[in-house]
């Protein structure tokens, strides 16, 4: 997203009272075309709240417990729409981070902002600064871009020309749509109306994957013999009658398939499109002239709107950085978080420690499963590793069989304890259940730490790859912790 042309309309308060920390941070701000408001006293700042609400409000830690302990939930009484980022140093951090559930929308480290600290210091923590900004400037554009879809939702329904009732209606189920967080639960809840709508008929979805040119079952409503899975190859239907994506429900030769798979007298075939490309398509119990009903088809482009906005918010968190397969962060993005993480443990002299996560035998996995179930543990595996780590913990995949964990602010001993926990979950998951085949899935992990034993991200990896392969060794389903190289001194040393 290019934020140059609303920068400008952003209103940011900045609180700190340290003169030379804020002309700093102000100055960098201005420069980016912020309008900055800046306070030495957080009571201040809230007082000038009612007349002028800020967008995002800058709090240095220190000033705020100073001048108002109570600042954050105060100001989201006030103005619950503004984003809080709170400057803490490295020393107070733990403290200020209990404010999170309260409100806040970020942190970001104070040090380094002062005269004397080094000119690579100030950039990188005014970079911080700056990119939490604009972290906080793309969260309100695409809640924007939200009220604007649910505009023309409104808007199109007017112009369909429903009854007074029918709006009515419409609007109350879209307060059940804006619940749905993700695609599956957005399409259940359009089935589920049109259902309700039709006196309990049965309602079918088949999802188009555009790879194969196929449609395949995936959802259903009042079908209790509903099988998932069952694919609908189009590529020959297509070529045959040179059809395209655009009106191949309408053939007979597409309607014939679906009667033969459900044997269904009356049917209604809608097709669903997002900004033009083919989701799947619709499959309903009813007489064919709903496939134009004005009810159903505004609740149409009410969903297709919802899933477009939908994929506009997962843009916030999950762009190129992801892998495709598992969900988690890829390799290129978890060595640059590493190198950041080593840099900073480096500077604040807190350690960072790395957990190496091997799939054991994962290539007789491979030769005995499908690739679709291969894909399917590898998914659960992922799932498994974020959910039982911290909100600050960092879980990516390296390799094929290979996953790394980021532990920030945290020593070897902290890491083996987690490592455990990991294994042990793994090994009592039952991976079968969703992927046929791994009844038993079984990892090696190696541990290592920065400062204690390497003195850079290369040296990280290296010793997390050499405990596990230790483990290796002796059967796997193991953790081990790096050792310390002969001769080896640590950056720095710290009180555990």
């Amino acid at each position: 997203m290019d934020f140059e042309n609303v920068r400008s309309s952003f209103v940011i308060y900045l609180i700190d009272n340290n003169q030379d920390r804020s002309a700093f941070v102000g100055q960098a701000l201005k420069n980016r075309d912020f309008q900055i408001n800046q306070f030495d006293n957080a009571s201040v700042g809230l007082e000038s709240v009612e007349s002028n609400p800020p967008h995002i409000v800058f709090v240095e830690f220190e000033t705020l417990k100073l001048s108002n302990k109570n600042f954050v939930q105060d100001l989201n009484k006030l103005s619950p729409e503004s984003r809080i980022i709170i400057l803490a140093s490295r020393y107070s951090f733990s403290e200020a981070y209990e404010l999170f559930d309260s409100g806040v929308f970020d942190y970001v480290f104070s040090d380094y902002f002062k005269f004397g600290e080094s000119e690579a210091d100030r950039r990188l923590a005014i970079s911080n600064v700056l990119k939490s900004a604009d972290h906080a400037v793309e969260m309100d554009f695409y809640k924007f871009k939200n009220e604007q879809l649910m505009g023309e939702v409104e808007e199109k329904v007017n112009q369909s020309g429903d009854s007074a009732s029918g709006f009515s209606l419409h609007n109350l189920w879209l307060q059940k749509l804006d619940k749905c967080d993700n695609f599956t639960a957005s399409v259940d809840c359009f089935m589920l109306e049109v259902s309700r709508y039709l006196n309990a008929s049965s309602v079918m979805y088949l999802k188009y994957v555009p790879s194969y040119r196929s449609l395949v079952s995936s959802r259903s409503i009042n079908i209790n013999d509903f099988s998932a899975g069952d694919a609908f190859d189009l590529k020959t239907m297509f070529k045959k009658h040179n059809l395209e994506e655009g009106n191949f429900e309408k053939s007979g030769e597409f309607k014939d398939k679906i009667y033969n798979y459900t044997l269904w007298e009356n049917t209604s075939i809608i097709s669903f499109r997002v900004n033009g490309d083919l989701k799947g398509v619709f499959v309903i119990e009813a007489d064919s002239t709903r496939e134009t009903d004005s009810f159903i088809l505004a609740c149409l482009n009410s969903l297709a709107l919802k899933v477009s906005n939908i994929v506009l918010e997962r843009k916030l968190h999950t762009s190129s950085h992801l892998d495709e397969s598992t969900g988690v962060n890829n390799r290129k993005y978890l060595m640059a978080r590493l190198k950041e993480e080593v840099a900073r443990s480096r500077r604040i002299f807190i350690p960072v420690s790395f957990i190496l996560i091997s799939i054991d035998n994962f290539s007789e996995h491979v030769e005995n499963s499908s690739s679709a179930d291969v894909d399917t543990m590898l998914r659960m595996l992922g799932t498994l590793l974020s959910k039982s780590s911290r909100l600050n913990d960092i879980v990516g995949r390296i390799s094929s069989d290979e996953f790394g964990l980021i532990l920030a602010h945290t020593h070897y001993e902290g890491a083996l304890i987690k490592a455990e926990r990991i294994r042990q979950l793994v090994e009592n998951t039952d991976f079968s259940q969703v992927a046929p085949g791994f009844d038993t899935v079984t990892v090696s992990i190696g541990v290592s730490e920065y400062p204690s034993h390497c003195s850079d991200v290369e040296g990280v990896l290296q010793q997390a790859d050499k405990a596990m392969i230790e483990v290796s060794r002796y059967g796997g389903n193991q953790v081990c912790l790096s050792s310390v190289p002969s001769n080896f001194n640590p950056d720095y040393n710290y009180a555990k």
